[in-house]
């Protein structure tokens, strides 16, 4: 079961920007995080995985190019693909139950089966448009958004949001396109009459099952790429260095993370347990969790190292990250306290051959130890690693300074090794990164 986090060895780690997972490779791979374990579950075919949606903690399905699905009836032990009737890029899958699932993609593409996969049944969506996301909340009722490119009267290219429903399992469906030049990404209902979906920098929200949608103001500019809602209140919009929850519906959305990251997928389990998951576009932060209702969310690294993720599905006490690997991980252990403040602190750009300083708090203000810093310079293609050091922090406090000889970004990851009050021992509340540019 996921369990919130908690000490191994009276040890805690204040993450900045991953931990390093050591892996172990067999027949699967399998590491130990402080506060869980990871392992590599083949998929059964070389294409990459966009999409993984479970309808328990043992029955799934992820999806892919070249109209890849693949199926597990076993909690990921074994993955087996499934003929899915179509050869499309497949972005999205969404499963009422252990035998009934869609999947949708790259030129209209939706097909259904009733019978765990043994059969997928292309559907008519009616539209040619790349379909990004599809959520049902019964086996009748379902919506797919995506993005329309048309040519006008002129022969210019005009792109807008499209969005589709079906009320018969996808036998047919209704489209509407949906605001000029705005890609709609995700959606996500509680009911046949309550969602929300997001596009590019906007929200928006259904009482009447998509008949009229109304934008809600979410307090910034972010972009956003994925949405859930765990019930009428509470959900999550993720995107570019943002994630954004809602205790009211959406009446008002407050910040939960903010730091460098490109989320592409989020999925909870229940009120408290999440993950967000994306990229390796913006920094080394591709995998996120929480276990307190997103107060908190700790980078995590999993087995690979810094590789784009692109879909994730959490159900009971699992998780499975996709992308070019099908990871699985499983939490365990005791429960710890909570830090409530970490930072770090100096200057966005600085020139070669100049000391830069960096400075970093961790809570409790009592917390004493070391921290291991690493270093880390993007090439162009990959962060390279420039060593790491060791600093001291005494009263919660640590500091770094270094002159750096070459140009370029850098990256910053703080390791806390050790830390209690009392007798609690501590976790990462929030964990910034910190990138510096060297002119």
């Amino acid at each position: 079961m996921f369990q919130p986090l908690h000490t191994r060895r009276a040890r805690f780690t204040v993450l900045f920007v991953a931990l390093i997972l050591t892996a172990l490779l067999c027949a699967q791979l399998t590491s130990a995080s402080a506060t869980g374990t990871w392992i590599e579950q083949d998929s059964g075919t070389p294409e990459s995985m966009t999409a993984v949606a479970f309808a328990d903690a043992i029955v799934g399905w992820a999806v892919g190019g070249s109209g890849t699905i693949v199926h597990t009836a076993n909690g990921g032990a074994t993955w087996a693909p499934q003929a899915s009737g179509t050869t499309a890029y497949l972005y999205s899958v969404s499963c009422f139950d252990s035998a009934t699932a869609w999947a949708v993609g790259a030129s209209g593409a939706v097909v259904h089966t009733t019978n765990g996969g043994a059969t997928w049944t292309p559907q008519v969506s009616g539209t040619t448009a790349y379909l990004a996301s599809v959520d049902f909340v019964d086996a009748n009722t379902g919506w797919a958004v995506g993005q329309l490119v048309e040519e006008d009267q002129n022969g210019d290219s005009v792109a807008s949001g499209l969005f589709l429903k079906t009320v018969d399992g996808g036998t047919t469906w209704t489209k509407r396109t949906f605001g000029e030049a705005d890609a709609l990404q995700s959606v996500s209902f509680v009911d046949a009459s309550t969602g929300w979906m997001v596009g590019s920098g906007r929200v928006y929200k259904t009482v009447n099952g998509g008949t009229n949608w109304v934008e809600q103001e979410t307090g910034g500019k972010d972009v956003f790429a994925a949405v859930t809602f765990i019930n009428a209140d509470t959900g999550w919009v993720v995107g570019k260095d943002a994630i954004r929850k809602t205790s009211n519906g959406g009446g008002t959305w407050t910040e939960q993370y903010g730091d460098p990251v490109s989320l592409v997928a989020v999925s909870f389990s229940d009120a408290n347990t999440g993950w967000a998951v994306g990229t390796a576009q913006v920094g080394p932060v591709t995998a996120l969790r929480t276990v307190n209702a997103g107060a908190t969310w700790t980078p995590m690294t999993p087995p690979g190292g810094v590789q784009s993720r692109y879909g994730v599905a959490c159900v009971g006490g699992s998780a499975w990250l996709v992308g070019s690997k099908i990871l699985n991980y499983s939490a365990g252990g005791s429960s710890a306290g909570v830090a409530t403040t970490t930072k770090l602190s100096g200057p966005t750009t600085s020139k070669a051959r100049k000391t830069l300083k960096l400075t970093g708090t961790v809570a409790p203000a009592a917390a004493n130890g070391k921290v291991t810093i690493k270093k880390e310079r993007w090439s162009g293609k990959v962060w390279k690693s420039e060593g790491s050091v060791t600093r001291t922090v005494s009263g919660g406090k640590f500091s770094y300074s270094f002159t750096p000889a070459k140009t370029g970004k850098w990256h910053f990851t703080a390791t806390y090794s050790g830390g209690s009050v009392g007798s609690t021992t501590y976790k990462s509340s929030k964990s910034p990164t910190k990138t510096v540019t060297i002119k």
